[in-house]
């Protein structure tokens, strides 16, 4: 036998059995620190090895597959390095996860009457935005030794966020108010809910959209989104519903022939799902205005529908947030509020324009994007090693680079796609200006690289060219990459838990 025959037969099997080999060399070697770790670093370090187990099966699997599809090997990797997450990342430690939480335990108790269980309503042992070894052991050790204390009591939380984001969360609630588990079990429960909800929504789009594709799969599982996908944030559902309503969106500007019912009315029941979640998305509207009129029969039918669904979504999303825009009005009026105003920014131009300045320059715009990647986990407190992050990025960005439609990307769209991609940058600057930054300050607070990943899709689509376009896609070969890079970052938060634990 040749070797090119023996490659060509048993080229994947040898690939993975080595792999395999290497992975369990290496679990092996981990072992036998356990004998010198206090309990709370040998629950880090069983997570740790059970991450290794769960990555390594990821990796053989895609060796293996050399058939399978770019949503579906979206699915095999999301699902590993989700799980992962769900546990190296621990509850309540993700950006916001406490105020996630409560939410979702308002709206199930809202449901079930408005008393719940006290220990639904303590957040005892963990450590919110900050990834300890300590709330690790208290989150896996709760879940056989916590007891519900049989004290019911009303819910003191109020909901005041758009309560359908919160779907899987409250599914893991309420089957935790049913089947009397404890508060560990919803943490958990809602986890691994969310990620489901994630990775459908993302899966369908990437089977969707016709370009951009696999630089889409990639960023859909790099860090931060993994780590809001498996965390109680309602960032799962918001990236999940941006990336297909963005893939339902260039789908039709793409086909031929007139959209069916079916399609338009697709495009309109995301819009106005996702629209109420973050308001600023609601600008990947503008999207619509791109798809030719000869899809809808006639330009009148167009503007119709787009008319139509815009409406929809502005009246869904005024009335989730119309208790925040009153406020707004009102103190903006009175002189009241502690942040800046609309009022302010329209009247201040020139000061507002430095405000945005300020923002990016000190940390750099590149601050936001390897921030969009994950350079910074947990409640932004957990660094990572750089080199993963640049690594990552890398791959999506030549995956990108690389990519190609099954016709050239037309000029207008291309710039098209950049500037309402700017738009929701300059949107999300400005409502954090007037909702989170105190009057006075030199810089607008709170703008986070991960408040852009619903963008990627637009941005990765305009980097499409005919001068690097590659004429094969290594998807595969790319999913292989970033699989071994999440393995060696999950390696390393791990390692910082164990370090840091007492």
């Amino acid at each position: 036998m040749t070797f090119a025959t023996y490659k060509q037969k048993y080229g994947r099997l040898t690939a993975a059995i080595l792999t395999a080999a290497v992975l369990l060399g290496m679990m092996l070697m981990k072992t036998r620190r356990l004998a010198g770790y206090n309990p709370v670093q040998k629950t880090a370090m069983l997570v740790e090895l059970a991450i290794w187990g769960v990555m390594l099966i990821g990796l053989c699997a895609v060796i293996l597959c050399h058939k399978i599809k770019r949503h579906q090997l979206f699915i095999l990797m999301a699902a590993a390095i989700g799980l992962c997450y769900a546990f190296a990342i621990t509850p309540m430690s993700a950006p916001d996860e406490t105020a996630h939480y409560k939410n979702a335990v308002a709206i199930a108790s809202g449901l079930t009457g408005g008393q719940v269980d006290a220990n639904y309503l303590s957040l005892e042992g963990l450590t919110p935005h900050e990834n300890t070894g300590e709330a690790l052991h208290t989150y896996l050790t709760g879940l056989a030794g916590e007891t519900l204390t049989g004290d019911k009591t009303d819910c003191p939380w109020v909901c005041q966020s758009y309560p359908v984001m919160y779907l899987p969360q409250v599914l893991a609630t309420l089957l935790a108010f049913a089947l009397h588990l404890n508060r560990m079990w919803i943490y958990l429960l809602g986890d691994l809910l969310n990620l489901a909800l994630y990775i459908t929504l993302t899966a369908m789009a990437i089977r969707i959209i016709p370009r951009g594709k696999t630089p889409l799969m990639l960023a859909a599982v790099t860090p931060m989104a993994m780590q809001q996908a498996s965390s109680l944030s309602g960032d799962g559902f918001v990236i999940g519903m941006s990336f297909l309503l963005i893939a339902l969106a260039v789908r039709a500007m793409e086909r031929q022939g007139k959209a069916g019912r079916g399609e338009l009315a697709a495009i309109m029941a995301v819009s106005v799902l996702m629209a109420p979640a973050k308001a600023v998305y609601f600008l990947l509207l503008l999207l619509l205005v791109l798809i030719p009129k000869e899809r809808f029969g006639s330009n009148g039918r167009k503007w119709l529908f787009i008319a139509a669904t815009a409406a929809l979504a502005a009246a869904v999303t005024v009335a989730v947030q119309l208790s925040w825009l009153t406020k707004q009005v009102s103190d903006s009026a009175a002189g009241t509020t502690p942040y800046y105003s609309m009022g302010w920014v329209l009247s201040h131009p020139v000061q507002t324009v430095m405000l945005v300045i300020n923002t990016l320059v000190p940390r750099g715009a590149f601050w936001y994007i390897d921030s969009a990647v994950g350079r910074e986990l947990s409640g932004l407190s957990l660094q990572i090693f750089p080199g993963y992050v640049y690594f990552m990025l890398f791959l999506v960005l030549l995956s990108a680079v690389t990519s190609k439609g099954e016709t050239p990307l037309k000029p207008v769209r291309r710039w098209s796609f950049l500037t309402i991609a700017a738009l929701v940058v300059l949107a999300t600057m400005g409502t954090m200006l007037i909702a989170w930054t105190p009057m006075g300050a030199a810089a607008i607070d709170g703008v986070q690289g991960r408040y852009f990943i619903p963008l990627l899709p637009l941005v990765f689509i305009a980097m499409e060219n005919s001068c690097f376009a590659a004429q094969k896609d290594y998807y595969r070969f790319y999913g292989i990459g970033m699989l071994a890079l999440q393995l060696v970052t999950l390696n390393e938060i791990m390692a910082i838990m164990i370090q840091n634990a007492v």
